[in-house]
């Protein structure tokens, strides 16, 4: 920490104005370090910084009054050297092991059509949701949650030479002996060495198989963190201090309610109609078919974690024959009864400036734990957990200013510097060899293929959104009105 005197630097959208500033920026981001002081420290500007390797090292950041005489403001901050670990022995549900086959003979035998008859979408989703849970409770065993005291990057043969290592060190200290001092540092070297080896191979299996199993991934990385965030003490409305887990989560949860608009309901506008189509294009008349609905199921990937309705899609793959009827008659019911989701927009200058913190931070992570920068494990890592931050739905807020294209197009540049045998050659050739190209021409790509699909009907969209445009040098383009 201290006052580096970069006051022009926009830390929350990674932007700045002078030339030193943008330097300075870019190393801290080519450093991958987190800053973790956001609100100004003099007047306007902030110039004494904090900066961690790990997020998590520093929490609960304040900007207090300055001291004595200076003109700073005081920083005050708390690092974590020690995580805290809760011994308390937790069981959760073990859906790998669950009993489907009887699962799914029981709900087969359940009578969907009389039993949602004359219900509201509502009512027929909690007689759902009770028949899945009890279902639940019957076929699938629980499990202990523990410590795990294996190392998973370790293999057999990797185990079996450290004990070895330790019975030749045993062995050693008792005699003394130069002989047996030679044998204890040939079975060190041979330790050591397939430590190494394991480590890679590990490394090389969880990148190969990131696409598929991304969680083995995360949980490698947690494992190697020296910090673990926890959630708690929190400070009730009366001033009291909560540490219990269900009274923090009431708290938290009447913290984000209260920010809601509460609106008097007795005084409602009354909402002009603006659907100007015909009949049977209203968005009630679509029907959904148990045949969809087990399409969308059949998409998901078992390895993800359910939602606030805690069915994981492990559960609902297994059982997508026998809960693909009530879930469509959940959906038909719902358009009947007018559900509308709300979305809020956002500025596309901050949309990229979290979107190439996310791509830093996640970099970072890969650049701490993975020992071995091979373009066979960095590659395939940074194009599934990494590219998909600085993609997702790009559609929505396409960069178009040159400050924030180059910052989305840095965090790809530091992925590919991150390779040990690439790091001396230009971008353009650290591209080529990695089978990559810019972000921008990924997006110009996109944009071509979906003009090409609206302009020769594959797409169910009026191909009179173009216009002929002027000729300009001899080309004739095609605008969009």
């Amino acid at each position: 920490m201290g006052d580096f005197n970069h006051g022009h630097i926009q830390w929350t959208s990674l932007q700045s104005t002078g030339r030193e500033d943008q330097e300075f920026l870019n190393l801290v981001q080519d450093s991958f370090l987190s800053q973790h002081v956001l609100e100004a420290t003099r007047g306007e500007n902030v110039l004494d910084i904090v900066l961690s390797s790990q997020k998590e090292f520093v929490d609960n950041v304040k900007i207090c009054e300055p001291l004595g005489c200076s003109d700073l403001n005081q920083i005050h901050f708390i690092i974590k050297v020690k995580g805290e670990q809760n011994r308390k022995i937790r069981y959760r549900k073990n859906f790998h092991k669950g009993r489907y086959k009887d699962m799914r003979e029981y709900l087969a035998k359940i009578d969907w059509n009389n039993t949602l008859k004359n219900k509201t979408a509502t009512e027929c989703w909690n007689i759902l949701k009770s028949e899945i849970d009890c279902v639940v409770d019957k076929f699938v065993p629980l499990k202990q949650q523990g410590k795990r005291s294996k190392k998973k990057h370790l293999s057999k043969e990797a185990i079996r030479k450290i004990k070895y290592k330790q019975m030749m060190w045993k062995t050693y200290r008792h005699t003394g002996s130069e002989e047996d001092c030679s044998i204890y540092k040939e079975a060190l070297n041979r330790a050591t060495a397939e430590i190494r080896n394991s480590k890679r191979s590990y490394e090389k299996k969880i990148a190969f198989n990131i696409k598929h199993d991304s969680k083995s991934f995360y949980a490698y990385v947690r494992s190697k963190q020296k910090v673990q965030d926890k959630v708690g003490p929190l400070e009730g409305s009366d001033g009291n201090i909560i540490t219990e887990g269900f009274l923090m989560a009431e708290n938290l949860n009447e913290y984000f309610s209260s920010v809601f608009t509460r609106e008097d309901i007795s005084i409602l506008s009354v909402l002009e109609t603006k659907f100007g189509g015909r009949e049977f294009d209203y968005l009630g008349q679509l029907i959904v078919t148990p045949t969809m609905v087990a399409m969308k199921i059949r998409d998901m990937k078992d390895n993800k974690s359910p939602g606030v309705d805690g069915i994981p899609p492990k559960l609902l793959l297994e059982i997508v024959e026998q809960i693909s009827i009530p879930l469509a008659t959940v959906f038909n019911l719902s358009l009947e009864e007018g559900i509308v989701p709300i979305s809020a927009d956002m500025k596309v200058s901050e949309q990229c400036g979290i979107a190439a913190a996310k791509g830093n931070q996640i970099l970072g992570l890969i650049r701490r734990n993975i020992v071995y920068k091979e373009k066979e494990l960095i590659i395939p890592l940074y194009k599934t957990i990494v590219r998909p931050h600085l993609e997702y739905c790009i559609q929505a807020w396409r960069p178009y200013r040159k400050k924030d294209i180059d910052m989305l197009e840095r965090v790809q540049r530091r992925a590919t510097k991150m390779i040990q045998k690439l790091r001396n050659i230009s971008y353009e050739m650290r591209l080529k060899e990695c089978g990559l190209t810019t972000l921008e021409t990924r997006r110009l790509r996109g944009d071509q293929i979906e003009v090409f699909k609206i302009l020769n009907g594959y797409e169910n969209i009026d191909r009179n959104i173009f216009s002929q445009s002027r000729k300009r040098e001899g080309l004739e383009d095609m605008e969009l009105h």
